[in-house]
């Protein structure tokens, strides 16, 4: 998702130059789809990574490290 978000705004890039160079309407609402396209990918998939990054948490630090004081006793 986020190449596509590179992509849609490299080309909403393009479609920036055209809309300022040219008078036509079209190439401003090409331009606005784009922009909300480019959007909706890179909120999906920053989505995506903080669900998977959150399923993959690693376990409480006094889990995974043995007691180092249990000699002790």
């Amino acid at each position: 998702m986020f190449i596509a978000a590179l992509v849609l705004s490299a080309l909403g890039f393009i479609l920036l130059v055209v809309t300022v160079t040219t008078p036509s309407e079209i190439w401003t609402w090409l331009l606005i789809i784009t922009v909300v396209a480019g959007l909706v990918c890179f909120l999906i998939g920053e989505s995506r990574a903080r669900t998977h990054s959150g399923r993959r948490s690693r376990p409480p630090l006094d889990e995974r490290t043995p007691d180092r004081h249990q000699d002790a006793l």
